[in-house]
């Protein structure tokens, strides 16, 4: 199923995406896909393998963010795992493009549909994965030193402070390095030569793509 449109911006596609996969069934796994992504080819297999391999799989991205690298808002404890002959770590917080079960999505959807609302991505991960915004000290550091992170903060509690109050901690992996990266030129995925994978496949004519039906037999539902 394709549903087109025409220049309604990142929150109402991104509530279309909700609704769509949260009321579907023809797939228990759900993929949120922005557009503005590159994917390494015959990789994809990978994520679905990995987020069956365990209940405290919740979430994975494909996408290994810069940014747990080079923002203090990241440096807290992490879990390394290796599955499907790759490394993957827990992440605080990604974008908008990740893998969950459907009934993890339709549990926890109060929290997505914040960023329909004018949470941030960010923002949103933190009330989830439970990493930083419980600690009131690093909140007064960061905004002593006028580091945006404070407000990532700030935004996590004032749209989803039921999550992060009451709900259950969750888990949210990236494999390292990433498969596929975000088109952002200040923050592609580390330890890829991306802008030479991105060059070799125009010369080609062919894009990657995130999913093909050899690289996932498991029943997927996958939106963009």
């Amino acid at each position: 199923m394709f549903l087109k449109f025409e220049s309604v911006g990142n929150h109402r596609t991104f509530a279309a995406q909700i609704e769509v996969l949260s009321a579907q069934a023809d797939a228990d796994l759900v993929y949120f896909a922005e557009d503005d992504y590159f994917y390494l080819p015959d990789q994809f297999f990978r994520m679905v393998q990995f987020l069956r391999a365990g209940p405290d799989i919740d979430f994975v991205s494909p996408f290994d963010h810069l940014d747990c690298y080079r923002l203090a808002l990241h440096r807290t404890p992490k879990w390394i795992r290796t599955c499907a002959d790759h490394h993957w770590r827990t992440a605080s917080s990604t974008c908008l493009t990740f893998l969950t079960r459907k009934e993890t999505l339709v549990k926890y959807r109060a929290v997505f549909d914040s960023y329909v609302r004018g949470n941030w991505d960010s923002s949103l991960w933190l009330s989830l994965t439970k990493d930083r915004v419980r600690n009131p000290w690093f909140l007064v550091r960061c905004f002593l030193a006028g580091s945006f992170e404070w407000k990532i903060i700030v935004k996590a509690w004032l749209y989803c402070w039921p999550q992060i109050l009451l709900g259950k901690k969750l888990n949210l992996w990236v494999p390292v390095p990433g498969i596929a990266t975000h088109l952002d030129v200040r923050s592609l995925s580390p330890a890829t030569d991306w802008q030479r994978l991105m060059s070799s496949s125009k010369q080609e004519n062919c894009v990657p793509v995130p999913a093909s039906p050899e690289n996932h037999p498991e029943p997927l539902t996958h939106i963009s």
